[in-house]
C-alpha cells in the first residue's frame, strides 16, 4: 500500500517545481488540503525537503527556506494534520533525534500539529516569539510574520483577547536592561493591533495598558514616541 507522501508526490513536487498558469489551478490545489490525507502528505514533503535543504541549500528553483517554513507554519495553524499518519511519525521521530534549536523551529512545528490551538500556554508562546523578532534574514523571519497575521485574527474574533493582553503587558514590564529597545517596539506595535482590532477593553484594562506603556514614554526615539502614539 502506498504512503500517503508517495501518493500525492508528483502534485506537491508540481506545485514547487513550476509555477501554475492560472490562479484558478492554485485554488484548485489549495482547495485539495481540505483533505486531511493531502494536506499531512504535503507538510511530510515539505519538511522533508527542508530538511535536505540545511545541506545543499536549496529547495525548488523560487523557493527559498524561509517562505517553505512558513507555509508549514500555515498548514499547523490553518489546517488539520493527521498526527497517526506513518509518515508524520517517521518524520516526528527523525526530529526528535536532532538537537532542537531556540524559538520557533521545524521540530517543534511537528509538536504543533494536531494540537488545539485555543491552549492558553500555545498562545501566550506564540505572543512571545512575535515579540522577539528576529530580523538577521534567519529561517523564521518570514513565519512570524504569519504568526502576527494569526494572532490579529484573534484579535479580530475576539479570541485570547486577554491572554494576550496579559501577555503582552507582562513583556512590558521587565524593564530595562531585560527589554531591549527592539522588543519594546514590536510589544508596542502589537499592542497598537490590538487596541485597533479590538477597541472593547474595559477601564481597568486600559488603566493597566497606560501604567505598563507610560514608563516607555521617557525612553529615547523610536521608543518613547511610539509609547506616546499608543
Amino acid at each position: 500500500m502506498k504512503t500517503l507522501a508517495k501518493t500525492f508526490k508528483a502534485p506537491i513536487d508540481g506545485v514547487l517545481q513550476k509555477p501554475f498558469v492560472s490562479l484558478e489551478r492554485y485554488y484548485a490545489f489549495w482547495g485539495r488540503m481540505a483533505d486531511t490525507r493531502e494536506v499531512t502528505a504535503f507538510f511530510v514533503d515539505v519538511a522533508l525537503k527542508l530538511l535536505a535543504a540545511e545541506k545543499n541549500g536549496t529547495i525548488a528553483t523560487g523557493v527559498s527556506s524561509q517562505s517553505a517554513f512558513a507555509t508549514l507554519l500555515q498548514l499547523v495553524l490553518y489546517f488539520k494534520l493527521q498526527t497517526e499518519d506513518k509518515e508524520m511519525k517517521k518524520l516526528s521521530q527523525r526530529l526528535r533525534e536532532r538537537s532542537s534549536a531556540d524559538g520557533l523551529s521545524l521540530d517543534k512545528l511537528v509538536e504543533l500539529a494536531g494540537r488545539a490551538l485555543e491552549e492558553n500556554a500555545q498562545i501566550v508562546g506564540f505572543v512571545e516569539i512575535c515579540s522577539d523578532l528576529d530580523s538577521d534574514g534567519s529561517l523564521t523571519s518570514l513565519a512570524d510574520g504569519f504568526l502576527s497575521g494569526y494572532l490579529q485574527r484573534c484579535l479580530q474574533q475576539a479570541q485570547h483577547v486577554r491572554i494576550i493582553s496579559n501577555t503582552l503587558l507582562g513583556i512590558l514590564k521587565l524593564g530595562h536592561p531585560l527589554l531591549r529597545p527592539s522588543r519594546a517596539l514590536a510589544v508596542l506595535h502589537m499592542l497598537q493591533m490590538l487596541l485597533t482590532a479590538f477597541p472593547k477593553l474595559t477601564h481597568e484594562e486600559l488603566f493597566e495598558v497606560l501604567a505598563a506603556v507610560k514608563p516607555l514614554m521617557l525612553w529615547r526615539k523610536p521608543v518613547g514616541t511610539t509609547a506616546h502614539a499608543v
